[in-house]
């Protein structure tokens, strides 16, 4: 069945392109302009410092941004931006969240969850330890309970930290010449302002960013009764006034 798909595809383009380039010279420099122009298509993708095993259709696996798998977009995971800090997303003073992780529990036992991402990322700098809960708004408040603090193991990277690698991993992929950026958590709609400010290269973090279109498709004013319908992994934390464009 896929054969025969492809067939049809090899069939239809072959057809297109005799029609397109009359002679064989016409026809090389047509693939090689085409050639030319995918290897101009690659994409970078900033992965939040998450561990898990992405699938076809998510932006963590290389064949998702490709038809063929190449090229090979250009993956960079950025250390301290978590997905519960995405979830808490970017101040309206453009502050970035903190992050933590928590490696032992107030009782002595180790927290499998958060020493696992640990554990997924070589060589982290950056981070401090920290004995004691940090108090503030959602940006800045620590994580866990006060006695993970006193009793267990807990590592922090502080707001501006967290900016300066989103900063340095937007920087990695502008080196790599990459054609545009994307994330691999929704949630990153709420940097996008901020990562457009570190680089010309067209920007597109969250699928959210395509309502700014869809919206304009139909009729959602209340009269009509429409709605769009967001799939979030948790509709607490969705802010709509910071996720919406």
């Amino acid at each position: 069945m896929i054969e025969s798909i492809y067939k049809q595809k090899m069939e239809e383009t072959t057809t297109n392109m005799k029609a397109d380039c009359p002679t064989t010279a016409s026809m090389e420099q047509s693939c090689n302009d085409v050639n030319l122009l995918k290897s101009r298509t690659k994409y970078g993708i900033l992965r939040c410092d998450y561990e898990y095993i992405p699938t076809r259709g998510d932006p963590g696996e290389p064949t998702t941004l490709t038809d063929d798998g190449s090229p090979l977009p250009v993956i960079v995971k950025v250390e301290g931006w978590t997905f519960e800090a995405a979830q808490r997303g970017v101040s309206d003073k453009g502050n970035y969240p903190a992050s933590e992780f928590r490696l032992t529990k107030a009782d002595g036992s180790t927290d499998a969850y958060w020493t696992k991402l640990w554990e997924a990322y070589d060589k982290r700098n950056g981070y401090i330890q920290v004995q004691k809960k940090v108090e503030g708004d959602k940006y800045v408040e620590g994580y866990f309970e006060e006695d993970d603090y006193k009793k267990g193991l807990v590592y922090r990277y502080e707001p501006q930290t967290v900016y300066e690698k989103m900063k340095k991993a937007v920087l990695t992929l502008d080196a790599q010449n990459v054609c545009g950026m994307t994330a691999d958590v929704g949630y990153s709609q709420a940097f996008q302002t901020s990562v457009t400010k570190l680089t010309s290269t067209p920007i597109c973090l969250s699928s959210l960013q395509q309502l700014s279109l869809v919206a304009k498709l139909f009729d959602i004013s209340p009269e009509s009764g429409n709605k769009i319908i967001c799939m979030t992994a948790n509709g607490t934390s969705f802010d709509t006034t910071k996720l919406i464009p």
